[in-house]
């Protein structure tokens, strides 16, 4: 049943259905992630769905590579993985850098294991995208660019690249920013095939 699951459609649907027409609340990213797992859950009862599942039940030993994370948002049957990125607030460097760290991590996933994965960000702050305001560095990839590809080094700010891997990205992944109106709130979001 996972290979005929189209992620980006049921994504669309859920909003339309659930979220437009019913009135689910987005209030954040752990609600979301609930909200869209049920939704997937009622629609599709045979599907396993698991939240937060740390990447060695996959068989991925995170000492082995680079990883930039540990666990997936969403797991489908162990053959689809979505991440999915909510910023109510600023912080608009590294929500924007974590946004690109999950298409890394969907990458590595799918080059490792043929997990098919799908990042989303959604948020009501347009200044993530907005493109009259700071463009350049690590803005430019949701603001000018609207596409998600290799981070430059030295498009990330000294404070947020402590720790930090390199974001090896080797495709690149236009996208398309869309819009809903929930609860009288606009949100900004975009959803991306790994």
């Amino acid at each position: 049943m996972t290979q005929a699951l189209n992620i980006i459609k049921e994504f669309d649907i859920f909003l339309e259905q659930e979220v437009i027409t019913n009135g689910i609340e987005l209030c954040n990213e752990a609600g979301l992630q609930f909200q869209l797992g049920l939704f997937l859950k009622l629609k599709y009862p045979d599907i396993k769905i698991e939240f937060e599942r740390n990447i060695n039940s996959i068989g991925i030993n995170k000492t082995k590579g680079v990883y930039h994370k540990s666990v997936v948002d969403i797991l489908i049957d162990q053959k689809i993985a979505i991440e999915i990125k909510f910023p109510t607030k600023g912080a608009y460097p590294k929500r924007t850098y974590q946004a690109i760290q999950d298409v890394c991590f969907l990458e590595i996933l799918k080059k490792e294991k043929n997990i098919e994965g799908y990042a989303i960000f959604i948020t009501p702050l347009f200044l993530f995208f907005d493109n009259s305001k700071k463009s350049d560095g690590i803005y430019k990839y949701l603001r000018k660019e609207k596409r998600i590809y290799k981070v430059d080094k030295c498009d990330v700010k000294p404070f947020m690249s402590k720790g930090l891997k390199e974001l090896d990205i080797c495709d690149s992944y236009p996208f398309e920013l869309r819009e809903l109106t929930n609860n009288n709130i606009k949100y900004y979001y975009y959803i991306i095939k790994i």
